[in-house]
């Protein structure tokens, strides 16, 4: 009895780590950055950045984006540049990816979740 137990351990955590292995690899998707009003995408090195960037935007306030562009906090990506999804945060909308081409290549950043279009 102790023996199925012990197997029945190991088995529940064996299936533990394949699903969690594959929910991982399941968010690295290739996806297209894009933006519906303008020819850039604005991204965030960490999630701090890039809800203040996003906020100063929101909120008009030019001068503070600035500040934050020029503190390389934030930084600025081509529309149609393809991108790797590398996290999600479903509570902010918001994706980490790093970027496969261009000036940025494997620089990583956050993004809305609206941001991107789905690699075909």
């Amino acid at each position: 009895m102790e023996r199925i137990g012990k197997f029945l351990s190991i088995f529940l955590i064996s299936l533990l780590v394949l699903y969690l292995t594959s929910y991982a690899n399941e968010n690295r998707r290739k996806v297209i950055l894009k933006d519906s009003s303008k020819d850039v995408v604005y991204l965030g090195i960490d999630k701090e950045y890039f809800n203040a960037a996003i906020g100063n935007l929101m909120g008009g306030a030019k001068d503070q984006y600035l500040a934050l562009l020029l503190s390389q906090g934030v930084f600025e990506v081509s529309a149609h540049t393809p991108a790797l999804v590398l996290e999600e945060d479903f509570f902010a909308r918001a994706l980490k990816v790093r970027i496969l081409e261009g000036t940025f290549k494997e620089k990583t950043g956050w993004i809305l979740m609206t941001q991107i279009d789905e690699d075909k």
